[in-house]
């Protein structure tokens, strides 16, 4: 089952700049997963959405939901910008 979402995260898509990428499990229902991304900026996700990689995942999983798909756009506050980009992988 996690094979699809762990695909998503092991790729790297340069001109999409993603940061990073997380698959959590929930411990009270297995079935919940939730996929974490985080992207320099809405351009960036944009461009992340287009790619193949995506679409190829987005068509692995349909059928995992139940009920819409769930996107929750936020403003990182921790770590500072400066911080992120002294220890994030190159």
């Amino acid at each position: 089952m996690h094979e699809p979402a762990i695909d998503q995260c092991g790729r790297c898509c340069p001109d999409s700049r993603g940061e990073q990428t997380d698959v959590l499990q929930d411990n009270a229902d297995p079935n919940r997963i939730f996929l974490y991304e985080v992207d320099k900026d809405e351009q960036a996700l944009e461009a992340h959405r287009q790619t193949p990689h995506f679409q190829n995942w987005r068509e692995a999983v349909k059928d995992w939901f139940d009920g819409e798909l769930q996107l929750q756009v936020c403003s990182t506050v921790f770590p500072t910008e400066l911080a992120w980009q002294a220890v994030k992988p190159s």
